[in-house]
């Protein structure tokens, strides 16, 4: 009730004309020429909301598939994830109201009823029916699949919900070479078929978690990571040897912190058929986050935000702004600070009938499944948060840099476009001041502005005042807000910025030799985070070392070797008290003895420039003397990125 009175109140402040004040400013300067990762779009998965809504009658099927993937009225999603089914055993128990054990709408079919029968190809008709429709009418950029288990007869429990216990495999020892089979023939039937190639699919999801069990609510099943190391090398040999262009994405785990510990713990030739690492986000921290980033540039890899969604957890509510601003802090971290390539929202349609029951609050269509409104939904303000990321954002966008933790910011190259979308998650308005660095230009009067506020979904506005490079605008209490900068032309150098935890020996990597240690800041985890209450997330996001770490040593000898095609190189570090001196050699001749003294502690620091070397292929070493000058108390030197002009 709290939230629902809260929203209340701060639409009588807007609404009822009183002018919006701030304090000073938040000033953010947004550097175009800083590059990070293109996107190639947002999507959803399909499985559980179009088990139903596939099999509604027009129009209403076409309305929800209008406001799900249209650009200009809906949220314009882009990327699909098909859920191909296991097939539950018709044996397995049903409740005592006579439904299955599964949740409505979640028991997925499979295409493989029984070991010894033929694939049905009829099955999966509501998804597959959705799939179609909308591959025919919208601009889709791109199809992913994943599954959850192998069909009922290949477990061990009989049942696709998991084993008689928690943490057991369930899928037989004996069956992963056919549960392999099994994904490539469905993936081959499609392509050949049906005309649908996906892109990429993962043969598990979450499995290593503890929630999959007989009996349960939904599909899945536990693996050992020795297992899902052998189901992914299965099933990337049998895809390559198909001949088809699909490809394997893992391991999809409940965490991004999860994520990366499973996939580390793959042998190189599970690794090598990886071509894109996916991870949920349901639960992670601003440093695990830049791990994910870190590891899937240091392995070469697409990275997959492959499932989230709002917490939900809150009173059923159509117009509050709690969703939208829960998804608009998702939708920032997980490109942002993940380096996602690839964003997908678990379920955009959610059974209102749930919300009501749990007292909850998931996704950006309520609608009702079943009864005597089956059919009848409500558009909530979470549609128009996601819409201000997905209607102005998608392939193309290359993010770029800025100081603000609550901006996303990306420019598009060829439509020379800048856009902004920015929250704000607190109770009072917030002044914020945007100054595009670098020699840039754009048309003032081509600048848009959209906003959603507690009293009005999303639509545009006049442009804010422009003065020069800068836009200075107010922002309501819990609001979003987008810019588009239309005809926004970068002349200068571009950038990128290497963390020192990207490592390894190819371009754009650290390669260190010797005692380096790695040093990371302890920063806080947030699940489901509730986005009013999450500044420790951010807690020092511009003050500190560049993505919370650093490498580190104190022996002498030890060397690093970061290998890069570009004209320029800089080091940045730390500096302090106890801090030593290196060498640095530039394509094998000594360029420089950079003493890393300093009598206040200074993190993120620029420790050499190598000026312009001419566009090729470089490198730059970096070697431990052991020595120091005469106010030092030691001899450590610690690394903390590199940046590249090219």
């Amino acid at each position: 009730m709290m939230k629902k009175y809260k929203c209340f109140i701060l639409l009588m402040a807007v609404a009822g004309g009183a002018p919006l004040t701030a304090a000073e400013p938040t000033e953010v300067e947004v550097h175009p020429g800083v590059r990070y990762q293109e996107i190639e779009g947002f999507g959803t998965a399909l499985g559980w909301w179009t088990n139903v809504v596939g099999g509604w009658d027009e129009p209403t099927r076409s309305e929800i598939l209008r406001l799900v993937f249209d650009k200009e009225e809906g949220m314009g999603l882009s990327i699909l994830k098909y859920y191909i089914g296991g097939t539950e055993n018709p044996d397995c128990p049903a409740d005592t109201d006579g439904d299955t054990h599964f949740a409505y709408s979640r028991e997925m079919e499979g295409f493989k009823l029984t070991e010894d029968g033929p694939y049905d190809w009829t099955r999966e008709a509501n998804q597959r029916r959705v799939l179609r429709e909308v591959m025919e009418n919208y601009d889709i950029d791109g199809v992913e699949a994943n599954a959850l288990t192998g069909p009922w007869w290949m477990t061990v429990s009989g049942c696709v919900a998991g084993h008689v216990e928690p943490e057991v495999p369930n899928l037989k020892e004996t069956y992963y070479d056919d549960y392999a089979d099994y994904l490539v023939t469905v993936v081959k039937h499609f392509r050949e078929q049906w005309g649908v190639t996906f892109q990429t699919i993962s043969p598990f999801a979450e499995a290593s978690q503890d929630f999959w069990k007989m009996g349960g609510n939904q599909e899945g099943c536990f693996h050992t990571n020795e297992q899902a190391n052998r189901l992914v090398k299965l099933l990337g040999r049998k895809l390559e040897e198909s001949g088809l262009p699909t490809t394997v994405s893992a391991p999809d785990e409940w965490s991004v912190g999860e994520s990366i510990e499973v996939y580390r713990s793959f042998d190189d030739k599970a690794k090598s058929v990886i071509s894109a690492i996916g991870a949920h986000s349901y639960w992670g921290s601003l440093r695990d986050r830049y791990a994910f980033r870190d590891l899937v540039k240091a392995e070469g890899k697409k990275a997959i935000m492959s499932e989230t969604s709002e917490r939900g957890g809150y009173e059923d509510d159509h117009v509050g702004m709690y969703g939208a601003l829960e998804m608009a802090w998702h939708l920032t971290t997980d490109i942002r600070d993940m380096g996602s390539h690839v964003w997908l929202w678990f379920e955009p349609v959610v059974n209102e009938q749930v919300n009501l029951d749990y007292d909850g609050n998931w996704g950006a269509i309520h609608a009702f499944y079943r009864g005597p409104k089956a059919g009848q939904y409500a558009i909530t303000k979470t549609f128009s948060g996601v819409a201000h990321y997905t209607r102005f954002l998608g392939p193309g966008y290359v993010v770029v840099d800025n100081t603000d933790s609550h901006t996303l910011s990306a420019y598009h190259p060829e439509k020379e476009e800048l856009v902004l979308v920015v929250y704000n998650d607190s109770g009072e308005a917030r002044n914020y001041r945007y100054s595009i660095a670098g020699p840039v230009s754009f048309a003032a009067d081509r600048v848009e502005r959209h906003r959603t506020t507690v009293d009005h979904p999303i639509r545009e506005l006049p442009a804010p005042a422009i003065d020069g490079r800068t836009l200075e605008d107010t922002l309501p209490p819990e609001s979003i807000s987008t810019y588009v900068f239309r005809e926004t032309k970068y002349d200068g150098d571009l950038y990128r910025n290497i963390n020192d935890n990207v490592t390894g020996s190819g371009w754009d990597r650290f390669g260190y030799e010797g005692s380096w240690r790695h040093w990371e800041e302890k920063t806080e985890t947030a699940r489901w985070t509730k986005v009013l209450e999450a500044e420790n997330y951010y807690k020092g996001y511009k003050k500190r070392l560049y993505s919370r770490d650093c490498h580190w040593s104190d022996t002498p000898g030890d060397t690093c070797t970061f290998r890069f095609r570009g004209r320029e190189a800089r080091l940045y570090g730390v500096k302090g008290s106890d801090y030593g001196t290196m060498i640095v050699r530039v394509n094998g001749r000594e360029a420089a003895e950079v003493d890393c003294y300093s009598g206040v502690r200074r993190t993120n620091t620029l420790l050499f420039a190598s000026g312009p070397l001419g566009a090729g292929e470089h490198r730059i070493e970096i070697e431990l003397t052991g020595e120091k000058n005469m106010n030092s108390s030691g001899t450590k030197i610690a690394l903390d990125r590199m940046q590249v002009v090219y």
